[in-house]
């Protein structure tokens, strides 16, 4: 089963809906290059002191607050990188919310 890059924006705002339970207002995601391999999209949970940016393009995802980046490149709790093909993303986008979940509402993500 082929997963488009709508599937996993919709998946990530499932995922990641308890982000709404803390206050955040989601807005709707930007795909982007949607046809292309490397394609992906950008999703946006905003409340009056904090925005959590969620992006997943060239087969990387990062989620950052606040421009601190809490998923990325160089830091990614629980898992040994960032990259991961649709399928992966899809399989454990679970897992990867659950872990940014502890981050936000512990909030270890700030900067001091």
């Amino acid at each position: 089963m082929t997963i488009t890059v709508s599937d996993l924006a919709d998946q990530t705002q499932r995922e990641f809906g308890y982000l709404c339970e803390l206050g955040y207002t989601r807005a709707e995601p930007e795909l982007i290059a949607e046809n292309s391999y490397r394609g992906g999209f950008t999703l946006t949970f905003s409340r009056e002191d904090s925005a959590c940016m969620i992006e997943y393009a060239d087969c990387e995802l990062s989620v950052s607050i606040n421009g601190v980046g809490i998923f990325d490149a160089k830091s990614h709790p629980g898992f040994s990188g960032n990259t991961f093909s649709r399928e992966h993303l899809a399989e454990f986008l679970p897992k990867i919310a659950e872990e940014i979940r502890a981050v936000v509402v512990q909030g270890t993500h700030r900067v001091a």
